[in-house]
């Protein structure tokens, strides 16, 4: 969140009440969708280059031959995986990414108070290695401070839900011997009253995770884990020494609203959901990139302010879609004391491989019922692109290593024309002249950037246009010229015949700011 902030120029100091960061992991899965995001950062390649790709997640019933799996491979997007990495090593990286921006983490400082006025929040902030105490006016605070939010508590803001209760979690990182599943799936072992689960991280750790109801010991130690893998390995698999481990419980939470006035929640603070598919720390991160460009843009006069009561417009049905979709996958995989056939017929509904791995990924989240009424009209042609206003920019490639993905490798709007089979140079140059009146309109930054089709490939030499190889000119002829405005999040603003983009001019009246 404090990234996208700097990033956009505006000032923001983040405080920790941690002495130091931490050095072990509990979420250890990186989505599509956060990968997509991450591009618009320029680290994708360092996530790479930190996790191990796996493809699917693969469900073993005890004493069922069937092994349903959940196959991210079906995916569209760039990321047709789920990518390992522990948690330790992806805050390393957003850490870096924030001190490259000009960020500095105030490490062992706590908010001790926190009182609304009718022009920002008056903080107070203790040190907590000298106890000193400081008052800080701020124009706005965003929670982002988990499960047991400080921030929520001052505002006594609700956080309804339950615990999943009767079951016990223990979880390590562990060197594992024996194991001859593929280590490019993520593999779940059921039986009626447990879970265990192998994740290959990279070195030589396995992310090994176990659930009860309650029959084993409560101290996290080899032998518990042991005990649970000879039930599924007769002993042909061997758990080493674990280099880290811990307890937990989970809970289904959420609350009402994620905005009051100055003070907004984010992650874990607004929403939390059992870990069934790795989605928590995703969705979070998806609650900042939604919320960051929004703030800044009303800060720097670029946008109205309501804006920011998108937010919690869009955020909120997306926590209770994540809420319904992980409780789901956790009824098949954690839900303990139900019999096999029935947690096994979950996994046979129609489409079920492509509605689980679309969500999980976080590709299915989709603001259409959301976002603001007059960005969203619909227009008799088609247009090039098979999505609607809120909905996530659809992946596809162009050729030549490139996809419709590298036209947003910036942090601002995007305005982007894709050209059908009929366009001329001269429509290119047209299409641009309008667009520059419109990026002269408006205060907040906005790219532009062209997809052509092949025939029109002389234009390579402007960085700003990219050509698509990859459709026959029967597809490239199927829509007209079309222009979408692309948000900072990669979602879709609007969208109509290129043109019309007076339109789509008139349309953004609503919610960004005229010069």
């Amino acid at each position: 969140m404090a990234s996208q902030l700097l990033r956009r120029g505006v000032s923001c100091r983040l405080i920790d009440r941690l002495e130091q960061p931490v050095t072990t992991s509990r979420s250890f899965t990186i989505h599509a969708r956060t990968l997509e995001l991450m591009t618009q950062l320029g680290l994708h390649d360092k996530f790479r280059a930190h996790g191990l790709p796996t493809y699917a997640m693969t469900y073993h019933f005890m004493g069922k031959e069937e092994t349903p799996a959940v196959d991210f491979t079906e995916l569209d997007s760039p990321y047709p995986f789920c990518l390992n990495i522990n948690q330790n090593e992806t805050e390393a990286i957003l850490r870096d990414y924030f001190a490259s921006v000009g960020g500095t983490i105030e490490w062992n400082y706590q908010l001790q108070s926190l009182e609304q006025t009718d022009d920002g929040v008056t903080c107070t902030l203790v040190n907590r290695a000298t106890n000193a105490a400081e008052t800080v006016e701020a124009d706005w605070v965003l929670g982002c401070d988990g499960f047991y939010s400080t921030v929520r508590r001052f505002m006594d803001i609700p956080f309804d839900g339950e615990e999943y209760t009767g079951m016990e979690f223990k979880m390590m990182d562990v060197p594992v011997e024996g194991f001859e599943p593929s280590t490019d799936s993520i593999h779940y072992y059921m039986t009626k009253e447990h879970l265990l689960l192998f994740a290959k991280l990279v070195g030589e750790n396995f992310r090994v995770l176990i659930s009860d109801m309650g029959g084993q010991k409560t101290e996290t130690v080899r032998e518990a884990f042991q005990a649970v893998t000879d039930v599924h390995f007769g002993g042909s698999v061997r758990i080493g020494e674990p280099s880290w481990a811990t307890n937990f419980k989970i809970a289904r939470r959420k609350v009402d609203t994620f905005r009051q006035k100055h003070v907004f929640l984010a992650g874990d603070s607004a929403h939390v959901n059992s870990p069934a598919g790795g989605q928590g720390m995703n969705v979070s991160m998806q609650d900042a990139f939604n919320l960051g460009w929004k703030l800044a843009e009303v800060i720097n006069g670029e946008a109205n302010a309501g804006l920011l009561d998108t937010y919690e417009a869009e955020r909120n049905p997306i926590a209770a879609q994540l809420l319904a979709g992980t409780h789901y996958l956790n009824s098949i995989i954690m839900g303990h004391g139900n019999n096999m056939e029935d947690r096994l017929a979950l996994t046979k509904v129609e489409n079920w491989n492509l509605k689980a791995v679309s969500q999980i990924a976080g590709i299915s989240y989709t603001y259409r019922e959301s976002i603001h009424p007059l960005l969203a009209k619909t227009w008799d042609v088609p247009l090039a692109l098979e999505a609607y206003p809120g909905d996530r920019v659809p992946y596809y490639e162009l050729g030549d290593g490139k996809s419709i993905f590298d036209c947003f490798n910036h942090p601002d709007h995007t305005l982007l024309f894709i050209l059908s089979e009929t366009a001329t140079p001269e429509t290119l140059h047209t299409y641009a002249g309008q667009a520059a009146k419109l990026i002269a309109a408006f205060k907040m930054p906005i790219a532009v950037r062209f997809i052509v089709p092949a025939s029109m490939a002389y234009q390579t030499d402007n960085a700003n246009v990219l050509v698509d190889t990859n459709h026959s000119q029967d597809q490239a002829s199927a829509f007209v010229d079309s222009v979408y405005l692309v948000r900072p999040d990669l979602y879709i603003a609007e969208g109509c015949p290129a043109t019309e983009i007076e339109a789509m001019q008139e349309a953004m009246h609503t919610l960004y700011t005229l010069r």
